[in-house]
């Protein structure tokens, strides 16, 4: 007959079944310890991600909008220089226009005066 000492030492012998399903039972708990706590690593990083996701989106966005106004800017900036261009060229052509008949005029005065000189001297 086994005695409850017999027993006791039986238990805590380190190759008894009792003290190896114990020392399973540990290693299970532990294991599920460790499965929450990357569990909620998991789920920390998880959100991050989505955070980070939804930061680049709204970044995008933002930068997308910002490229759209620089263009409608360069492209109104161009439009006015091209008025400008062509007001300009509008004004070359009338100086010279002008310019053209002031200097047919001063040739053909030109010429009357020298026929004027050459009839003073005769």
């Amino acid at each position: 007959t086994t005695t409850a000492v017999d027993l006791e030492s039986l238990a805590l012998s380190p190759s008894s079944p009792l003290s190896e399903a114990q020392s399973l039972l540990a290693q299970i708990r532990k294991v599920k310890d460790e499965s929450k706590h990357l569990g909620a690593l998991k789920e920390g990083l998880s959100s991050n991600v989505r955070q980070l996701q939804h930061a680049l989106e709204a970044r995008k966005e933002k930068d997308n909008g910002e490229w759209k106004q620089k263009l409608e800017s360069e492209r109104k900036r161009k439009k006015k220089l091209e008025r400008t261009i062509r007001k300009l060229r509008a004004e070359i052509e009338a100086v010279d226009q002008v310019s053209t008949a002031k200097n047919k005029s001063s040739k053909k005065s030109s010429v009357g005066v020298e026929q004027q000189k050459w009839n003073n001297r005769s």
